[in-house]
């Protein structure tokens, strides 16, 4: 098995079919479960991994949010700029595992 990037169609193909088959990882909330999910899923039918992304909001009041990216793009959320991302790959593409990841604003299809 290789650890090969996501593209964002590949990613963004996963995430639709998690939403769509769960009312849970659909919801505002599921953000978590959704993101997770969506790694799985990448793995699983693409041999790739989407980059996971968890962040909060840097100002007042907070607020916590976990997505995906693919081509250094969040794919499908509706994320701000006030969120600060810690994103991380769990291994570099030649298969080293990678501890920890890099933080950074986070990137969106809106922006």
């Amino acid at each position: 098995m290789t650890d090969r990037p996501a593209t964002y169609e590949q990613a963004k193909a996963a995430r639709d079919d998690v939403v769509a088959v769960s009312m849970i990882c659909g919801a505002r909330e599921g953000c978590v479960p959704r993101s997770l999910a969506t790694v799985l899923l990448c793995r699983l039918y693409h041999d790739t991994t989407p980059t996971w992304c968890v962040g909060c909001r840097r100002v007042p009041p907070f607020g916590a949010h976990a997505w995906v990216q693919a081509d250094d793009i969040a794919v499908d959320e509706a994320t701000h700029r006030t969120i600060s991302a810690r994103c991380s790959r769990c291994h570099d593409a030649d298969g080293a595992h990678r501890a920890g990841g890099e933080s950074h604003a986070v990137p969106s299809a809106a922006q």
